[in-house]
């Protein structure tokens, strides 16, 4: 590969929890390099729906600081319950 390993995100937006995981490509297939989580207030997601999204662009950005989650080029999956 010309620019390295590359390395995919998934993120799971939950009424609950943000998750999220880091897997590596290797020759042999994936590699987990990290998983995290973070506990969301009650209120924030409701039925599916976000109710403050500024809360939660900080709750994924403080997700993203505690999993140390860095990376040069990657390829970034989401999934969630948000409509």
């Amino acid at each position: 590969m010309l620019f390295g390993k590359r390395s995919t995100i998934g993120l799971d937006i939950g009424s609950g929890y943000l998750k999220a995981v880091q897997l590596k490509d290797t020759k042999n297939g994936y590699e987990l390099e990290l998983f995290d989580m973070l506990p969301l207030p009650p209120e924030l997601i409701v039925d599916g729906s976000i109710i403050d999204a500024l809360r939660l662009v900080d709750a994924l950005k403080e997700l993203s600081r505690k999993a140390h989650i860095k990376t040069n080029h990657s390829n970034n999956a989401l999934h969630g319950c948000v409509e």
